[in-house]
Formats: structure tokens, sequence, C-alpha cells
């Protein structure tokens, strides 16, 4: 046999099974980057537009939440609504100008006797300034601005506080975390009882402390928010802790909720309580 038709013999299948193992392998590698691709493009369709409305903290319902505090008219089981939403106003050279609302109410919803009232509402607008984010991977950015909180209430119920503050973000894949360490604007003193120009709770930053964190983390499907605050001179603060989930053929997660601390409710700025309950989130936030 001649020597180049045994070269063809010895080694042509052993080229043609490397070559097919390359075609392969560069199939696999092509669709894989297809697949990348598609999912980017899902992303981007999910996340709405930077100017549109964006959800600011997850917006919820605590379909039942039952609490430590019963006195009077007032219920441990209540159930609990949060709607928070964000916009940027304005954008340049990556500097971001945003304003934010966000509303927590405690409804009554069990107490049939006392016409099931909303116990208390909290309103918090905000304003703030961000700067471009820094970082591959791990991107972090400042932040500064101005933060209201109010009851809307009557004396001897009222309660608002005012503050500035400077922070921080740093989001990565699968997580967000930020924190604010605040200045309070301080107020006159109240010049008799009832004085609806003074100040309502001069003391609340003992309870609240000057400073907060939140860490939202997104574990495929489910997601877990939590908030922390805390004054390390009075050692108190606070405690809040989301866990949702899908709810199958539906476009709403379910969420177990956990609160412990001070200051759930601004009428409760001062008291401790913990709370538990099980409810339904109709948005949150976006993974970075």
């Amino acid at each position: 046999m001649k020597p180049t038709l045994l070269f063809l013999l010895l080694f042509l299948p052993w080229s043609l099974q490397a070559e097919e193992a390359g075609f392969f392998k560069e199939g696999e590698k092509a669709l894989e980057q297809v697949q990348q691709k598609t999912q980017k493009a899902w992303n981007n369709l999910q996340a709405p537009p930077k100017s549109a409305l964006q959800p600011f903290l997850p917006n919820y319902f605590l379909l039942y939440g039952r609490s430590s505090i019963a006195e009077g008219t007032r219920q441990a089981q209540e159930a609990q609504f949060q709607l928070s939403l964000s916009k940027e106003i304005t954008e340049l050279y990556g500097w971001r100008l945003v304003g934010a609302y966000t509303q927590n109410s405690f409804w009554q919803l069990f107490n049939q006797a006392d016409s099931r009232p909303f116990r208390e509402t909290n309103y918090a607008p905000q304003l703030f300034i961000q700067t471009p984010f820094w970082g591959q991977g791990v991107k972090w950015a400042l932040e500064t601005g101005y933060l209201h909180q109010s009851n809307g209430g009557r004396e001897p119920y009222s309660r608002s506080w005012d503050r500035s503050f400077l922070g921080y973000e740093i989001q990565g894949d699968g997580f967000r975390l930020r924190q604010r360490f605040w200045h309070r604007l301080q107020e006159q003193p109240k010049a008799y009882a009832g004085d609806p120009k003074g100040d309502e709770n001069p003391d609340i930053l003992d309870f609240y402390g000057m400073q907060e964190a939140r860490l939202q983390l997104w574990l495929g499907p489910y997601h877990a928010y939590l908030m922390e605050r805390y004054n390390f001179t009075t050692t108190r603060g606070a405690t809040k802790v989301m866990l949702t989930g899908p709810i199958p053929k539906s476009s709403l997660d379910w969420m177990l909720f956990s609160f412990q601390g001070y200051g759930e409710s601004l009428i409760d700025y001062n008291r401790s309580l913990s709370k538990i309950g099980l409810g339904i989130v109709f948005a949150r936030p976006h993974s970075p």
C-alpha cells in the first residue's frame, strides 16, 4: 500500500472528528451569545424607560398583619399598604435629579365595630441629586437631598419632621444597597400645649436614629428586602424584613412581612412594637 493512501486511512477519520467537534463547539458558543442577547432584550422590555414613573420602594398590600399593640379601639390585627414611586426629573452628564413619594397607610380592616377606620397614614415626599455611577460590575454613586415626612393629622395627633441627607447607593448583580445619614432641620419649640406651629416630636432622633440602610436582594424569582435604622447612643431603632415570591399565573407576588422596633408609623415613633403579616406585592424596584 502506498504511504499516501495509508496516511489518509489512518488520519482522515480523526481529522473529521476533530473538525466536527470544533463545529459543534462554535455552534454552542453562538447559541450562548444568542441566549445572552435575548435575555438582555427581555430585561430591557421589563424595565420601564427612565422618564416613566418607577417603583422606589416595594409597593404592597399587607392583607393581614398582627401587631403587639392593641388598646382602646385599636385592634392588634390590621391591614396596611405602601405606595412608593419615583421619577427622574432631569439628567445631565450622568447627574440625576430625582423626585420620589412614599405613602404608608394603616387600616383597621377587621375592626367592624369601629367602622373599619384608617388608623394612620404617613406621607413622605423627597427630592435628591444622585451622581453618576462609578465602577465595573459592582457600581456605586453618592446622593444628597431633602425628605419631609408627616401624618397630616391635627393636634394632638399631628407628627412631622424634615431632614436633609447624604448617602450612597451600591448596586451589583442581583443586589442594591442604599444608606443615608441625615440631619434634622430644627423647628421652634411649641409655645403652649396644642400649638400647631411648634415641634411635634422633638425627640424623634432618639428613636429613629441618624441613619437608615436598605438592602434589596434578587434571588431568581424571589426578592428579599431589609431595612435597618439604629441610634448608637440610645440603642433604639427598627428592623423591617420582607420576603416575596411569584404567585403562579399572576403578575403579583406573595409577601411575608416582619417589623420590630420603633417608628413603624409616625404616631408610634416613640413606641416599640412587633408585627408579622402576609400580603401581596404589586410592584417592586427593578433589579440593577
